[in-house]
């Protein structure tokens, strides 16, 4: 029996050019078209296609990356420098089990020209102490074979050979500090796969339905609108010269614009449960070839009300999210925390046998989230909320607590305006960013509008301010052209974005 592995380490081994031209052309007008003038639908793409590069555009590539390459911050280079200490537990976890611990990006496992070029581009060579353990755990890979149904009745048949699934190995539990790098922690290894291995069976259904359905190989799973866009940032990057599309759907804006854009092909989403919900409700997408599933920020995501929505979307046999067993599908979990809720979460949606909690802490000091064991829930009952709060602080932060005297709605503005320009004053960069969190709406635009008319170059954000206000105070905030960015307690979901 033939045996065809679509992908790029095996291909040269299993099969020919010529074999794979011949099953994209049978894919294409299906085994018994009449019609041998039908369209490939959006984002098909033939699997000897699929795995070459697209032709490089510097205007693109300009726009895409920027000018310059990212060079590491003071900041940076003191978290990429300080040792974490990882540990490991679940079921996997045996005498027997090793990874690859990922220490630059020369080092991931099988990875793609592609992928690599790309991550040169971005200027990301050394890897955080998340990305160095999350890569190698959920870069091992895990086969199946399927049997190849390819003709317009969806039927099999005895002269198509099977070929093998590819999918993430094991699950993942991790705690995710500001600026610990876990995005790309999680984003590495699934789109690397995703290149690597052709997603035969979502390209298959595109060319055998007769709606404009998108079957995406990869969900990501995030609390706000703000950080599916910095998701998006990140993909875009990744996606260069590749004939990967990712697409961002999230509330706060009419769902025309994001369904044109699912329209013309989606492998990637990067969503917020209530729109993603509201477009498996329309039809416009289905989860039954989800081989990779991210939940991000998990706890902010259960504070913000969306347990319902997440169940929803992930339980409803309607929209055939593969079952977390066997091999259907690769999930990770992060959390800046792990309450009962979360650890729950965890249990009903990862795969116990095959579920890793990865823990990180320092050395030096008990600082940390500590990640539950599948099925577990760990919390000290002695640690009052303040002391768990602490732990996940990452050492690189100074904390300093002050105790302003006077009217607050006078005597605390003034406060910040002093400790602003002092900051400034002793400043060694050319701009000096500061973000000012409050409590409330009304104190965010108090304390904008009294630093603004104090000289201070100053934005703000809030629930109340329209997406595309909120979408060019960050944008200010990130060149420089405002040095302070005041903003409610909810939006410090995305300051590790900024």
């Amino acid at each position: 029996m033939n045996r065809i592995i679509l992908s790029q380490h095996k291909i040269t081994l299993h099969s020919s050019r010529h074999t794979l031209t011949k099953i994209s052309r049978s894919y294409q007008f299906g085994r018994n078209s009449r019609n041998s003038g039908f369209s490939q639908p959006p984002g098909y793409i033939p699997p000897h296609i699929w795995m070459k590069s697209r032709p490089e555009r510097e205007d693109l590539k300009t726009s895409v990356f920027g000018v310059d390459e990212k060079k590491p911050t003071v900041d940076e280079k003191s978290y990429l420098s300080h040792a974490a200490h990882a540990s490991l537990s679940g079921f996997p976890v045996t005498e027997n089990f090793s990874y690859e611990i990922v220490n630059n990006i020369n080092e991931i496992p099988k990875v793609d020209q592609k992928l690599l070029n790309n991550l040169q581009a971005m200027g990301l060579f050394e890897l955080t102490p998340v990305q160095k353990h999350a890569i190698g755990i959920m870069s091992v890979d895990e086969y199946e074979e399927v049997d190849v149904k390819i003709d317009e009745f969806n039927q099999s048949t005895d002269d198509n050979p099977p070929y093998e699934r590819v999918t993430g190995k094991f699950d993942l539990m991790a705690a995710a500090q500001t600026g610990s790098g876990k995005t790309l922690a999680y984003l590495i290894p699934i789109f690397n796969r995703l290149l690597r291995v052709y997603p035969f069976e979502a390209m298959q259904s595109l060319l055998i339905s007769r709606t404009r359905r998108q079957y995406p190989s990869s969900v990501i799973l995030v609390p706000t609108r703000e950080l599916v866009q910095q998701i998006q940032l990140e993909l875009r990057k990744l996606c260069n010269q590749t004939f990967v599309r990712s697409v961002g759907v999230f509330g706060g804006e009419r769902p025309e614009r994001q369904m044109f854009e699912l329209n013309k092909g989606c492998h990637f989403v990067v969503a917020t449960p209530g729109r993603l919900l509201d477009f498996l409700n329309r039809d416009c997408i289905s989860l039954k070839f989800c081989r990779s599933l991210i939940l991000d920020e998990a706890d902010r995501m259960l504070d913000m009300g969306f347990e319902e929505q997440i169940r929803q979307i992930l339980e409803s046999p309607k929209f055939q999210m593969p079952p977390p067993t066997g091999n259907g599908r690769q999930t990770a979990l992060f959390s800046a925390t792990y309450p009962r809720e979360v650890a729950l979460l965890a249990k009903d949606f990862l795969r116990g046998p095959n579920c890793i909690s990865l823990t990180l802490s320092s050395a030096e000091s008990n600082t940390g989230t500590i990640v539950p064991t599948w099925g577990k829930a760990v919390r000290n009952k002695n640690e009052d909320e303040f002391e768990r709060l602490t732990r996940i602080i990452p050492k690189e932060i100074n904390q300093q607590f002050q105790v302003v005297v006077g009217n607050p709605e006078s005597a605390v503005p003034n406060h910040l305006l002093q400790l602003i320009l002092e900051m400034k004053s002793k400043s060694l960069e050319s701009v000096c960013r500061v973000l000012v969190f409050c409590n409330t709406k009304r104190e965010v635009d108090q304390i904008d509008n009294y630093l603004y008319s104090n000289g201070i170059k100053s934005t703000s954000i809030h629930g109340d301010k329209t997406q595309s206000s909120r979408a060019k105070s960050l944008d200010l905030f990130r060149k420089g052209t405002a040095n302070v960015l005041v903003a409610s307690s909810v939006r410090r979901l995305f300051a590790a974005c900024i």
